[in-house]
């Protein structure tokens, strides 16, 4: 049970993530009939197998929401801001016991019980409205609903616990029908299996059942394994969203044509279903079995489900393969024996190749994050009664899962702060001659090997005076520094700096910036701030694709190893110490332009004296600069280690890794020298 309990929980996560997509849709267009009516259907596969799996709280609080929800598509009530507002709690209730569990403790039973009595008081005055009497959809005078239903079973659906075949036990229940089989895929041998299942069927259903009733037979299913359609047989080409679906399932799996079907309802008709012979299968009726065709269809489902563990051990092995290739290339350059460096280098392109391909594996698209941020702009908003668009580009950017699911916490910061701080409330924009709607902008792309996201507002800005002045009531800076703009947005992620005029659930308390900006470190990440006062803010997060194996330059200075990571490097160039010592600024000519050079043996203490000197000229956000080493070994696929608790606040390094002679190489954080270069800072903090 614990094994089915696990894949209920997986899959209701997606479902609830598919059901808050809708809702945030429905909330800009509650007249949407497909929006409402996949809502219902999510919160109906929700209500069917929560109780089978255990899960009854889940069961019995969507199966209330479902019913209000039912009342909407049937236009017996209207969606509310109301309503919406309470479905959003409610699903947020749905997350807390669906991953915590329902053992509850008072407080939360309090709370559950809440919920309900909340979700029941909205249906008090629609019951008296709903199915008044059984409903007449066929020809006049004709008290049968005819339903033409496609049912297409996963191959795997008896690996679930579900056997499709008993379906039709209680589709009998319900009227007179007749059904063809179809043959969805021709197995090979090797694939025939008793747990498998490589059928489809077409159901055609006369029946006095509403098509709750219906939808009910088919509630252990998946959404995509059935379509239910209630049709009229006289005009039934009239039915676009029919005629469009069964177009497309009719050359998929050779299903039975429009004049067939035609012709089977007919001869539905003609049944008496309240006789004993109420059904009618194809395996009887000779007539039918000519109906039948079979179509040979490969499986397209291409899509598998792997835990993110079983990806991270598959990282962990290329590492230790990039690790043991090192080790073979080191062996193969000292016994310089040809056949054995063309193997070498075969293994080297297969590992890279594997490592690409690895690494891919982990990539996940950051709209993975769409439907939590969204949560929070339409929450927060409501809130803080200020009205806020939220607009996105580049939300199929990929990052490795480890990076996205690190980044969630300081970009929902970063958001609740543009709402917070940023949107200024209606009236206020209105004098400003502003839209009321405030506006926040979350771009993704990439930038060479990295990846940057943007979370921009058209806000306020930030008001570098009283930030000013808030860093020196709170002892930060000295009344007489004068600062530049960067120092001042420096100041911000200082812990314990807050410029909220007052303590709220949502800022106030000082904590925010600092960890943000932690994290965005430990994710050997950069942020940048950049504002203009009445136009607006933007932080700009600049971040790697991965965190497990990177390609770097390795360079020595003096007996010690150090790796530039490979997509910030523009060139290598010889020099020596008259080049050097032309500049007193620490200054060197490059393509008739002085770039700023930074000497390793220098910055790191490095005693000694190399004979021939080398720079690695770099660039970062398009300005160069240059390192000044004593030696260039190669291109070095490394991967990256931590340098542990001792090293945490280092400056300068962002990892360790191991050379192929066991030796130890630092990782050198290249954004971080540039930074001591380039912004030029007068005050340390």
């Amino acid at each position: 049970m614990e094994e089915f309990q696990y894949k209920y929980i997986e899959d209701a996560n997606d479902l609830i993530v598919n059901l808050e997509t809708d809702l945030l849709t429905l909330e800009h267009n509650p007249k949407d009939k497909e929006g409402i009516n996949s809502v219902f259907r999510v919160m109906h596969t929700l209500k069917g197998t929560a109780a089978m799996f255990g899960f009854e709280k889940v069961g019995n609080l969507t199966h209330n929401l479902e019913s209000i929800y039912d009342y909407i598509r049937n236009g017996e009530m209207e969606l509310s801001t109301d309503i919406l507002s309470l479905t959003f709690s409610s699903i947020d209730l749905l997350k807390f016991l669906i991953n915590n569990g329902e053992n509850l403790d008072s407080k939360q039973q309090k709370k559950y019980n809440d919920q309900l009595n909340l979700i029941n008081s909205h249906k008090i005055g629609s019951d008296k409205q709903v199915h008044s009497g059984t409903k007449k959809l066929g020809k006049t005078g004709d008290p049968f609903m005819y339903y033409y239903i496609m049912f297409i079973p996963d191959i795997d659906i008896i690996n679930r616990g579900v056997n499709p075949l008993n379906i039709f036990d209680e589709i009998k229940e319900l009227g007179a029908f007749i059904s063809i089989t179809h043959l969805i895929k021709t197995p090979e041998l090797s694939e025939i299996e008793i747990d498998k299942s490589f059928t489809a069927w077409e159901i055609f259903l006369i029946s006095k059942s509403e098509p709750e009733e219906i939808e009910d037979l088919f509630i252990f299913m998946l959404e995509e394994e059935h379509s239910i359609f209630q049709i009229i047989p006289e005009t039934i080409e009239s039915n676009q969203e029919f005629m469009t679906k069964h177009h497309e399932f009719e050359k998929k799996y050779n299903f039975a044509g429009i004049n067939a079907l035609k012709a089977i309802f007919s001869q539905l008709k003609s049944i008496n279903i309240d006789s004993d012979e109420d059904t009618k299968d194809d395996t009887k009726d000779d007539s039918t079995k000519q109906m039948v065709a079979i179509a040979e269809k490969q499986d397209v489902s291409n899509r598998i489900r792997v835990s993110s563990e079983k990806l991270d051990d598959l990282i962990n092995l290329v590492s230790e393969l990039v690790t043991v290739r090192s080790q073979l290339d080191l062996l193969a350059t000292q016994i310089k024996n040809s056949r054995l460096s063309k193997v070498v280098e075969e293994i080297s392109k297969l590992s890279k190749r594997f490592r690409d391909n690895a690494l891919n594996l982990r990539l996940v698209p950051i709209k993975i994050l769409m439907v939590k941020f969204q949560r929070l702009v339409r929450d927060l908003s409501l809130q803080l009664n200020k009205e806020v668009e939220f607009v996105t580009v580049g939300m199929d950017t990929e990052l490795d899962k480890n990076v996205i699911n690190q980044l969630e916490s300081p970009l929902m910061h970063i958001i609740r702060n543009s709402i917070d701080h940023g949107i200024e409330m209606p009236e206020v924009r209105l004098k400003q001659g502003k839209p009321t709607k405030g506006m926040i902008r979350l771009i993704a792309f990439y930038e060479g090997s990295q990846v940057v996201i943007q979370v921009q507002d058209d806000g306020g800005g930030i008001d570098m005076e009283r930030i000013r002045r808030k860093a020196i009531d709170n002892g930060f800076i000295k009344p007489e520094h004068n600062l530049t703009k960067e120092e001042v947005y420096k100041l911000i992620f200082q812990p314990g700096f807050s410029t909220a005029q007052s303590l709220t659930s949502v800022s106030g308390r000082g904590v925010g910036m600092d960890v943000v900006r932690q994290k965005i470190n430990d994710l050997r990440g950069d942020i940048e701030i950049e504002s203009e006062k009445n136009l607006g803010t933007s932080f700009t997060l600049k971040l790697p694709l991965t965190l497990s194996i990177i390609d770097t330059l390795h360079v020595r200075v003096g007996h010690q190893s150090y790796l530039l990571p490979l997509s910030f490097i523009i060139s290598c160039e010889l020099t020596t110490d008259a080049i050097l010592n032309k500049s007193s600024n620490k200054q060197i000519e490059y393509n008739n332009n002085l770039i700023p050079y930074i000497d390793l043996r220098e910055e790191f203490r490095i005693k000694g004296e190399a004979e021939k000197k080398k720079l690695v000229i770099i660039s970062v956000r398009e300005r160069p600069l240059a390192f000044v080493v004593d030696s260039i070994h190669g291109e070095y696929q490394a991967v990256v280690k931590s340098l542990g608790e001792f090293h945490k606040n280092n400056q300068y390094l962002s990892g360790a890794s191991i050379l192929g002679d066991g030796t130890l190489a630092l990782i050198l954080d290249v954004t971080k020298f540039y930074k001591k270069k380039n912004m030029n800072l007068k005050i340390e903090y």
